[in-house]
């Protein structure tokens, strides 16, 4: 059973709306907020539009997101969470970049949201130049109740 497959039952069973989507092959540049990109690759209430999740129904939200950034040894990395054009979290801070391990990203949260609020996912770096992710960068959109 494939990852997708396995999301869409859980999902289902638990009659929540969702959607998980993928991002590769992007690059951010250096000192820019940027927002990542999304392709769904399952999405049962209409969620994406490229950049923006938005939610259909106002309720309780779990939000998930993991990146992998490629490794460089220059600068720091800052993953944020936006709600609406506005930051709302800065998921992980400002780890160090290493030039032995890559720097990953795992951000999780519970936000209450309205319907027609929209989630953005930014990536900032500082290492002097653009960078990106060795894989693939996957987030989920969960309405929990």
């Amino acid at each position: 059973m494939t990852m997708r497959n396995a999301l869409a039952l859980t999902i289902n069973s638990k009659r929540n709306l969702a959607c998980y989507a993928l991002s590769s092959g992007f690059s951010i540049p250096t000192g820019v907020a940027t927002a990542i990109t999304w392709i769904a690759q399952y999405d049962d209430a209409g969620f994406l539009s490229s950049t923006k999740f938005t939610v259909p129904l106002t309720g309780l939200y779990h939000l998930d997101f993991y990146l992998h950034w490629v490794s460089n040894a220059t600068g720091n990395r800052l993953i944020e969470f936006r709600k609406n054009g506005t930051t709302l979290m800065n998921g992980s801070g400002w780890p160090s970049a290493n030039s032995l391990n890559d720097t990953r990203h795992a951000v999780s949260a519970l936000l209450q949201l309205n319907a027609g609020d929209y989630i953005e996912v930014m990536a900032t770096q500082t290492s002097g130049s653009t960078i990106g992710a060795t894989s693939q960068a996957t987030f989920v959109i969960t309405k929990i109740r």
